[in-house]
This record gives structure tokens, sequence and C-alpha cells, in this order.
């Protein structure tokens, strides 16, 4: 990880400490272990549900993480494969299955996987990418269009995709949110988490910092730092890109997801493709 997307108090812990400060992507390490305190919405739970429902059974959720959705849908009676690059979030999900019902959690199929190498012949009713995961794929519109053009291939003619993207402020320069610290306790130890957001409208990033500290079952601390660089992208962007990989819009929705405001995009074939598929 680039030193150089740290900032602000992150930044300064990271420099202060240097060496014992462990620097990882935030899906790995302690901090999947944070995200397991993040518990989807209702909203959000609801919003992907309802539908789903109305699609079938089949479902296919990307970048699934720590399963904190994918629990959600196989108790609700879906057939549920859940595909994700990281192994400490899908160890969490694996957990998470476990204290599921025994008819649920057979409903759960694992992978790990980068999505865009997905090789599946099972097509689906109903594909999601939550957690406005989306922006993992949007610094190149080319492996945007190509992660939508997977989809599309691995819909079923009638299936939908839906996903949520972040929407920024409008706003010009560079702007800092205020920092925030959460306390609370990880795989039984106590931990503490600071975080910052970084908002670069010139250069069209929104950085993230995370600094995460906690003690191991001897006392000693542990330190964790990580950034995430996600690229700012209208909306009006992503439709434009949308419109190119054989996806069309059915339904968008605007909403809140904690603290932040997303958009809901709900994709289905484009009319002249289900033809060419037998519809």
């Amino acid at each position: 990880m680039s030193g150089g997307l740290f900032f602000g108090t992150v930044g300064k812990i990271v420099s202060f400490y240097g060496a014992p400060v462990r620097c990882s992507d935030i899906y790995s390490g302690a901090f999947a272990a944070y995200y397991d305190t993040l518990p989807a919405s209702e909203d959000e739970i609801e919003a992907y549900t309802k539908e789903a429902f109305s699609c079938g059974r089949d479902v296919l959720e990307l970048c699934c993480g720590n399963g904190r959705l994918t629990a959600e849908f196989a108790a609700r009676g879906f057939y549920v494969d859940g595909v994700d690059l990281s192994a400490d979030m899908l160890a969490r999900l694996e957990k998470r299955k476990s204290r599921l019902s025994p008819s649920a959690a057979r409903r759960i199929r694992i992978k790990q996987e980068n999505v865009l190498d997905l090789d599946e012949t099972k097509t689906y009713d109903f594909i999601l990418l939550p957690a406005t995961t989306i922006c993992l794929f949007s610094d190149d519109e080319n492996q945007t269009v190509r992660l939508l053009e997977k989809v599309s291939r691995l819909l079923k003619p009638e299936g939908r995709f839906m996903f949520d993207m972040r929407v920024y402020p409008d706003g010009t320069g560079t702007e800092f949110s205020p920092v925030q610290v959460d306390t609370m306790t990880l795989d039984g130890e106590k931990a503490m988490v600071i975080l910052q957001e970084q908002l670069d409208y010139r250069s069209g990033y929104a950085v993230g910092n995370f600094y995460l500290q906690k003690t191991d079952g001897a006392g000693r601390m542990e330190q964790w730092a990580a950034a995430t660089r996600k690229k700012i992208v209208p909306e009006q962007e992503m439709e434009r890109r949308i419109g190119q990989s054989g996806l069309q819009i059915l339904d968008k929705t605007r909403a809140r997801i904690w603290d932040s405001s997303v958009v809901y995009y709900c994709l289905g074939k484009q009319k002249c493709q289900t033809e060419e598929d037998g519809i």
C-alpha cells in the first residue's frame, strides 16, 4: 500500500509509530473483523430482497465479503452463490454461515475468485453488487464495462442485476470529513478505530483512511492501517457506461445507507439481446 494515501490524523499516527503499524487493505486482517461490526441496514436488506423476490430463487452476490447480505438471502429461502477475492472476509462468511439453520446454510455456495475472472456456466435470476462496491470497478471505464458485460452473460433472459452507487455532493478543491473515533470489541478484545475521508474533486477521487488499534490475547497492542482510493463517478457517467454493456436501466431509486447518499440501479438485458437468447 502506498504511504502517500495516508493523511491527517491517520497519517500522523502511521508516521509516528512507523514499522509496528501493519498496513493492509481494508478487507484483510483485523479490518475483516471490523467489518463484522457493520451490519447491513434494514432498508438495504429490504431493497435487495424485495427486488430478488420478483425475479427468482437463484442469486449471485458479487464481492459478497463477510456475507452480511448473503446470509439474509439464504435465510429467506434463496440459493446464493457468493464470490469474493478476500480469504479473510470469506472466513467470516463461513462463520456466519455456521450460525444459520442447516437448511439455510446448505443454500450458500462460496467461491474465492476475482469476479472479473469468474467463469460460471450457471445463469441467475438475480445478481447483486451491494455496499457501493461498484467503486472498485469504476477507476477504469473498460473495467466497468467488462464487469457489466460479464453480469449480462450470467443473467437469465429475464434476470435482474442490482447495485448501489454512492452519490457525492458537488464540490471543488479538497474537502475533509470530521475525524470519527469508534470503540468496540473485536473477537473478544477491546479495539478502537479512527476514520477520515478526503474528497479531492480536482483529481476525482475519494480517499478513506482507517486506523485500528486492539490488544491481542496476551494484552499486547496491535496496530493496523488501511487506505482506500475510490473514483468519484457522476451518475450520468455511470449510465453512459451501462449503455455500452448490453444492459439497460429498468429502475433507479435514491436512498441513504447509514450516512451516505446512494442510488440503487436495477438493470436487465437489452431487448435485442433477450431476443437473441430465444425470448
